[in-house]
């Protein structure tokens, strides 16, 4: 009887120690920081995955603006509204592809998407900036964009096979 009585003590003890108000709050403050955890894990998983699926997307319209830029380049001086309507496309392309490139591998990457929007800014709004030439220089660097997303791209496939 004395031995039911110890565990039987011991029960008490546990189940008034686990149902006290401050084991209480360490649970619900412990269950608070998992979720936040896990939301900010969902959120990175829902980040790239849209970047999986839109980035290649992107590139290819890159590639287009890039082919479309140089056709008009080619006839500058009958084709200048043109030239800036499709380096807007191209700039809101490229902002776009900015906010899908993350990670420390893609400094290149993001140094060129800087340089290539203060380019097609500069070329959109200051009409002084407007030539042959820049409209040029913005070509070049659209291709060269193209380049490094399409590495960014494959790095990107080989990573996932690493972890899958």
């Amino acid at each position: 009887m004395e031995t039911f009585s110890a565990i039987w003590g011991l029960v008490v003890l546990v189940f008034n120690f686990l149902t006290s108000s401050t084991i209480a709050n360490l649970a619900s403050l412990i269950g608070l920081a998992i979720s936040i955890v896990v939301l900010l894990n969902v959120r990175n998983i829902r980040e790239d995955f849209i970047a999986a699926v839109r980035t290649p997307q992107l590139a290819e319209e890159l590639i287009e603006c890039a082919s479309k830029l140089s056709k008009l380049i080619a006839e500058y001086s009958t084709c200048k509204d043109q030239i800036e309507d499709e380096i807007a496309i191209c700039l809101a392309k490229v902002k776009s592809i900015k906010h899908k490139l993350r990670g420390a591998n893609n400094k290149s990457c993001t140094n060129t998407v800087d340089e290539l929007i203060t380019m097609l800014s500069t070329y959109i709004n200051v009409s002084d900036g407007r030539n042959k030439e820049s409209a040029r220089k913005i070509y070049t660097k659209l291709i060269t964009l193209n380049e490094e997303v399409k590495n960014f791209i494959e790095d990107q496939k080989w990573r996932t096979r690493d972890a899958g």
